[in-house]
């Protein structure tokens, strides 16, 4: 099948005074470089509808920005790096609705509230969830950047659906909802380079590690690090907010402005800038296959009547954000009881929230029970156990905010990893908390087991060196022998250490001529060759020239005087006598069968 040229992709061709080329564009199945005038005049005669996956500049958008290339192929280039219907649905990230019963228990919604962003919580787009895919695909491939007269304020973006341009700015963004209700002054505009990559620009890194990581020195940029309620909050703002697909494990520089603002109402950043800036991140970098706010691009686009004709809407059902399907997605244990929800991490990480509208007991009441718990206890009174009513803290386990330690977690969990441990906590040490000196114990058995481990690699690599050595050092005492074998059989005094001789310099060979003795090869490590002064240094194995030989031939009485001067010592001994292999075995002996690498 055919499908029309999308809107706003033709090229530009030539006024109509120039004339058209009269041959028609030959059909290839690959990429041909033609000259831009000639392109543009194939293109005037007779326009091609080209698919998604055969741009014809497909190798020209290697990295970089997609806004620094040539206009006219930019929507090209984003379809292909978009890749087919199936690859552009999956990477489309949809709005998720709340369930407010969670996120006010959670007090997030407090926290949305205070920043003036209760729409983003309320926002649905088209009630069924239809999202119309094609025309935002079409618009964002159009997209170009307006920075107005007082940037990064006044950044617009401007697309164009069927011949129809549509603009995405704060003022087009608030006619669909309510999004910064508070004062333009309340909120800070931010620079994309300090959002995206320079997060510590807007907020001290120092403060950000303490108010959303557990640990406030040494973090890595990992979700586990994250403080319970900062992880839960993430989960929203992936999609939400600052959306985003592959790596869930990891946390992003822009992410931890968003964090910080939410989670202290300190920082006081616009909902529609941040819109904004991801959009525009997704559609110019290369390797971002994103489509971001794709429920609020199609309200947009549907409000201003930019749609493609007889274009048929993708029905994405909404995805309620609640408590219990966020803990099943994310692989983490929830128990939802007659007043807590119960939340466990992966890390052992425990999480308790009292539920929206219930009232948390007294001192002397008791706490809520499930069935589980319920079975509990009574199979535990009937062993004897317990003794009397007693309260559910009998037998539910005491809810803690630092993670386990496992017996099982570490391969080596000697004396002397533990002594190597212990001797590298700091002094403040003992002043922090129980789950806080876990987290550095486990960093400190890290390093060590890394070290360790890199002391047997060390130790492997000068085996093979070894080893190496060995068969260059056989090779030399063959290649030896072969050199006093053929000057034997041609009837040349053997030299052991022959001179350098310099053969272009020498008049041509005739019969009766003396045959100057076989060059010596280069020798090893451990059987180097002896060169005749003045000695010339170089690196091993390749060495030049020690010197140049005289160029006219000694005569015959002279080389055999030289020759007799130095004939080969007699053998005293074998091949063993060559080399000590005392340090290779002794190496070999502590790799394998002697005392293990120690840890210091």
């Amino acid at each position: 099948m055919t499908r029309l040229r999308r809107p706003g992709k033709e090229k530009a061709v030539d006024p109509p005074s120039k004339p058209a080329a009269a041959k028609k564009r030959k059909k290839t199945t690959g990429i041909s470089i033609r000259e831009p005038v000639e392109e543009e005049r194939e293109v005037q005669e007779e326009p091609q509808v080209r698919k998604y996956g055969d741009p014809p500049y497909k190798g020209l958008w290697v990295n970089g920005q997609l806004s620094k290339l040539p206009l006219e192929v930019q929507p090209e280039l984003f379809y292909e790096k978009m890749g087919d219907a199936h690859s552009i649905k999956e990477n489309m990230m949809c709005e998720k609705t709340i369930m407010g019963t969670d996120f006010k228990a959670l007090g997030f919604f407090e926290k949305f509230t205070e920043l003036g962003w209760e729409a983003v919580l309320s926002f649905k787009g088209h009630s069924n969830g239809d999202v119309y895919v094609k025309s935002i695909m079409e618009w964002m491939s159009t997209l170009t950047k307006d920075d107005g007269n007082d940037p990064p304020k006044t950044i617009t973006l401007s697309g164009k659906v069927n011949n129809k341009t549509v603009t995405l700015s704060p003022a087009t963004m608030r006619s669909l909802a309510k999004f910064d209700s508070k004062a333009d002054s309340f909120y800070q505009i931010v620079k994309p380079t300090d959002y995206f990559s320079h997060p510590e620009k807007l907020v001290a890194s120092n403060v950000l590690n303490t108010e959303l990581f557990m640990l406030n020195e040494g973090v890595e940029m990992k979700r586990d690090n994250l403080k319970p309620y900062v992880r839960l909050l993430l989960s929203y703002l992936l999609t939400n907010v600052t959306p985003r697909t592959g790596d869930r494990v990891a946390v992003r520089k822009w992410e931890l402005p968003v964090l910080y603002a939410l989670m202290t109402g300190q920082l006081h950043l616009s909902f529609r800038q941040l819109v904004i800036m991801h959009v525009w991140q997704a559609r110019n970098q290369k390797n971002k296959k994103l489509i971001p706010h794709a429920r609020l691009l199609s309200a947009l686009l549907e409000k201003h009547g930019a749609l493609r004709p007889g274009e048929y809407a993708f029905r994405k059902p909404h995805t309620i954000f609640a408590l219990a399907d966020v803990c099943k997605s994310e692989k983490i244990s929830y128990k939802k009881t007659t007043l807590w929800h119960k939340i466990k991490f992966g890390d052992g990480v425990k999480l308790k929230v009292l539920q929206w509208g219930k009232q948390a007991p007294s001192g002397g009441e008791m706490d809520d029970q499930d069935s589980s718990d319920e079975e509990v206890m009574r199979r535990k009174r009937e062993e004897g156990e317990i003794v009397g009513a007693g309260s559910s803290a009998q037998v539910e386990e005491p809810v803690r905010s630092e993670p386990r330690q496992s017996a099982h977690s570490w391969g080596v969990f000697d004396d002397a990893m533990q002594a190597r441990v212990e001797s590298m906590r700091p002094p403040e040490y003992v002043t922090w908390e129980s789950f806080q000196q876990l987290l550095y114990d486990q960093g400190s058995r890290l390093g060590v087991e890394r070290e360790r481990q890199h002391n047997e690699l060390m130790a492997l690599q000068r085996a093979v060196h070894i080893g190496n050595e060995m068969n260059l050092n056989l090779w030399a005492y063959d290649e030896n022998q072969r050199r006093r074998y053929n000057d034997y059989c041609m009837g040349v005094p053997f030299v052991q250490n022959p001179p350098y001789v310099d053969y272009s310099q020498l008049p041509p060979f005739q019969p009766g001529m003396v045959r100057p003795p076989t060059p010596q090869v280069h020798g090893s490590m451990w059987l180097p060759r002896v060169y005749s002064e003045p000695h010339f240094q170089s690196s091993y194995p390749f060495r030049p020239p020690p010197y140049q030989y005289p160029s006219q031939q000694q005569s015959q009485q002279e080389q055999q005087s030289s020759s007799a001067q130095q004939q080969d010592p007699p053998a005293t001994g074998g091949l063993a006598d060559i080399f000590d292999m005392s340090f290779f075995y002794d190496t070999l002996s502590s790799y394998y069968g002697g005392p293990k690498p120690s840890y210091d």
